[in-house]
């Protein structure tokens, strides 16, 4: 269908589109979901003879011609810049502050009238946009977080409770948010993959005047069957009542507080031995909570970043996975754990909790919530006979609904030449 649409539409020219991405591409493969997708769509409309210019902050390896650097500066000086910045002490949120502002204004110099739309995941870019809509260029988002208006509200709130009200990040610092605004009132289109997310944007007068479009998507993963090596503590996951794995870039808004809270409580009241293996780096302002008060537990094991290897030896020998974000997009992490057989337990805050079928490949708890993530947890270790069972259950979801993925992307690249 919307081959037929593009030869309608481009009777008097072809259609040509700025695709637009901030984070990394290595080898023709994007480092986040998101960049991921928008390389996918960008593939298509090429094997159809649409001409596409992809830019990206910083190129790795060999590229395909279509994808270029934002610019040679962006890709030499923003990487200095950071390295600066960490000798200086300079607070995360405002390095990815001038980073984004360096980025658009590198990218609004790329703007030009020769193309009809731009495709971007990047939503602090309003200098570039406000030059677009002067070219008469449709504007269309593929959304890699819920309204960054919800979020900022959320976060505002959660760390009044944890006493982090001045310790900012990337999510309640206003000045970001404002160019997030900034952004938002000239979008054309949303495009969003879960229902979850797209109901922030239709419900963010920021955005009013954009069409929100939804489908179910989930990520391409490296699957896994078995770890080619094993963990030198081994022992230590036989003599547990549960092993849990956690993984993400840690900040107030993954609500890992909320996981340890109920193992403690568990672990006290029950006598039970559950074990929390937490992965991944930790926002520098939300470790204080952590080291303050919980790190005296001998039964939370930090890990500080994974690679590859070592993420699936943790899926191989946990029992379950845990996501207990307040508000996330979503999370790559569960779809990795599916794809490694292992059942998960999300909250509602989370987008791809469509996939979840409780007690079936795992659990969907409330967000924010200890008393029925305890619930979850319980539950686990009394059925733990069934988990294995359950995640290949989870692994069976997983592979099905990324068989539906090349279908969504039609339904996507459909939706934005109409």
């Amino acid at each position: 269908m919307w081959i037929r649409l593009f030869s309608e539409k481009s009777i008097h020219k072809q259609m040509k589109i700025l695709v637009a991405g901030y984070n990394t591409v290595k080898n023709g493969i994007g480092v986040s979901g998101r960049e991921r997708l928008l390389l996918e769509i960008s593939r298509k409309f090429l094997d159809n003879g649409i001409v596409v210019d992809a830019f990206f902050g910083n190129l790795k390896g060999k590229n395909a011609s279509f994808l270029k650097p934002v610019s040679f500066l962006f890709g030499v000086l923003n990487p200095l810049i950071k390295r600066i910045n960490n000798l200086i002490k300079l607070p995360s949120y405002k390095n990815r502050y001038y980073s984004e502002l360096f980025y658009d204004i590198c990218l609004r110099r790329k703007i030009c009238g020769k193309y009809d739309y731009i495709i971007t995941t990047n939503p602090w870019i309003p200098k570039t946009a406000r030059k677009a809509k002067m070219h008469k260029i449709e504007i269309i988002l593929l959304a890699g977080n819920p309204s960054d208006n919800l979020i900022f509200d959320l976060i505002r709130i959660e760390k009044s409770k944890i006493n982090l009200v001045n310790n900012y990040d990337a999510f309640d610092f206003i000045k970001r948010l404002n160019k997030y605004n900034e952004f938002a009132v000239n979008v054309d289109k949303v495009i969003t993959i879960n229902e979850f997310t797209a109901n922030t944007f239709q419900q963010d007068q920021y955005f009013q005047n954009s069409i929100v479009f939804n489908v179910n998507l989930v990520q391409s993963i490296i699957i896994s069957q078995s770890p080619n090596s094993k963990l030198t503590n081994e022992e230590e996951f036989t003599s547990t009542d549960l092993n849990v794995f956690y993984l993400a870039h840690t900040t107030t808004l993954k609500g890992l507080h909320y996981l340890m809270e109920t193992i403690i409580n568990l672990n006290s009241s029950l006598g039970l031995k559950i074990k929390l293996y937490i992965g991944g780096a930790i926002d520098p302002s939300y470790s204080k909570i952590v080291l303050d008060k919980f790190k005296k537990y001998n039964f939370f094991e930090f890990l500080g970043p994974l690679n590859n290897q070592a993420k699936v030896l943790y899926y191989y020998n946990c029992d379950i996975f845990v996501c207990p974000s307040i508000i996330d997009m979503s999370p790559a992490t569960v779809f990795e754990a599916m794809a490694n057989r292992k059942p998960v337990i999300l909250t509602e805050g989370c987008g791809n909790k469509w996939i979840i079928k409780n007690k079936i490949n795992g659990f969907i708890a409330k967000t924010k919530d200890p008393d029925d993530l305890a619930d979850k947890l319980m539950w686990c270790t009394t059925n733990k006979h069934l988990l294995q069972s359950m995640g290949e259950n989870a692994f069976n979801s997983y592979v099905y609904y990324l068989s539906q993925k090349s279908q969504q992307i039609n339904r996507i690249i459909d939706f934005i030449i109409t």
